[in-house]
């Protein structure tokens, strides 16, 4: 469930007629016994097909408001049907008569996103390698294996030689005709490298955890303008997908305004034990952004990168920093050079991949770990049960990835 609609009674208030794709979260009129889970699949074209109540009553409340039904998904990990609609004249006025609408719970714009980071040429002086002094350190079978790691980005080359094993699930949750989902966008692959790139490809780079899985979410796609772009239906529909799956960990290298509905999600994925990692953005502060800064969410900050703009923000807290200047793979099986707050995201994610399969190393030699994390079992209607407890305050806690791979030492020892 959604929190309370209370929240955006404000939207009404803060309407302007430029804004008119808003996102409406249906409370679920079906007998309890049928609430929670979708009598629908995903279709030929992978698209959604709700269930025949749902979609009637998803018609009347937009035939009640004259609204223009452009998208409409059942978000399984909060048990809430949502509409995407497009509001025509007068959108004040029918903001607020959405807002006191009893079959309502929630009443939100359809925001826009962005990931961080675009290719570069190093600079000079500059070593383009991925793997750094402190993971060499670390055994070679310390490579990751048995962690799951999910990905949200644009599409992920699966076919590049160096990620065609290392990926194990690809999604597509953006509409056909923006960007290339088959052959894959540079964000999305580039990211995929840093965390899981093979070493026994023989043919390239090696990723921070070449043995851990990816499980590849494509939640944005790639413009014309070289630009990557996301929405909030398109993560809402991969946040959910990440609530469902059995991932440990989840990748999100991106950015944006506050998002009430993908909040919801993020919370719903902590509270299934998986921890989020995303990447530090310099022009947002804590109070305005997605992913939002909150316990289980690491923000991480390149070690190259130096914001000035950021030390001025004070409620910017940026808890890790990590390398961020990497060669990286590229569609098309070739390499690119990247730098930025998005490496060091994908960097920390793949490091957290080493701590989680050392953790379980560590705890199956001691069958009483000492672990405050019996929440993490826990689970919601709809989505499935962590996979164990891990206790990840010992990651988190850390504020330098070189700190964090040697508490891995340290474990493993």
């Amino acid at each position: 469930m959604l929190t309370p609609l209370a929240v955006h009674a404000d939207a009404a208030q803060t309407a302007d007629s430029s804004q008119k794709r808003w996102i409406i979260g249906l409370k679920d009129p079906r007998p309890s016994r049928l609430q929670g889970w979708q009598r629908g699949s995903y279709g030929k074209t992978r698209s959604y097909q709700a269930s025949l109540e749902l979609k009637r009553f998803g018609q009347r409340v937009a035939k009640d408001y004259q609204l223009e039904l452009d998208h409409e998904w059942f978000i399984e990990s909060l048990g809430v049907y949502c509409l995407v609609v497009n509001i025509g004249e007068d959108v004040e006025d029918t903001l607020a008569r959405l807002i006191d609408d009893d079959r309502i719970e929630a009443v939100q714009k359809s925001q826009e996103f962005y990931l961080l980071n675009n290719p570069s040429a190093p600079r000079k002086g500059e070593n383009a390698t991925l793997l750094n002094t402190d993971l060499a350190t670390l055994p070679e079978h310390i490579d990751g294996s048995g962690s799951v790691v999910a990905l949200i980005d644009s599409a992920v080359d699966q076919n590049h030689p160096d990620l065609k094993s290392a990926v194990k699930t690809v999604r597509n949750h953006v509409e056909l005709g923006k960007g290339s989902f088959d052959d894959g966008e540079a964000h999305g692959t580039a990211m995929a490298g840093v965390i899981s790139a093979r070493r026994d490809s023989k043919l390239g780079i090696a990723g921070v955890a070449p043995g851990a899985s990816l499980r590849a979410y494509r939640g944005c796609w790639e413009e014309a303008s070289g630009a990557t772009r996301c929405s909030t239906l398109t993560l809402a529909r991969a946040l959910d997908a990440v609530a469902r799956s059995d991932a440990d960990i989840l990748n999100l290298s991106l950015s944006g305004p506050a998002d009430h509905l993908l909040n919801q999600l993020l919370v719903k994925i902590i509270e299934l034990g998986k921890v989020v990692v995303t990447a530090h953005d310099p022009s947002r502060s804590t109070l305005d952004r997605f992913p939002m800064q909150t316990n289980g969410v690491l923000v991480v900050r390149a070690l190259e990168q130096d914001d000035i703009a950021s030390r001025n923000k004070k409620s910017e807290q940026v808890m890790f920093t990590a390398p961020g200047a990497q060669l990286v793979v590229a569609p098309g099986n070739r390499y690119n050079y990247l730098q930025g707050h998005s490496i060091a995201s994908a960097y920390t994610s793949g490091v957290l991949a080493l701590y989680k399969q050392v953790y379980d190393l560590d705890t199956q030699s001691d069958p009483q770990p000492d672990s405050q994390s019996a929440k993490g079992s826990q689970s919601a209607k709809g989505s499935q049960p962590a996979k164990g407890s891990i206790d990840w305050s010992g990651a988190l806690n850390s504020k330098h990835a070189s700190d964090l791979v040697y508490r891995i030492a340290n474990l493993y020892q």
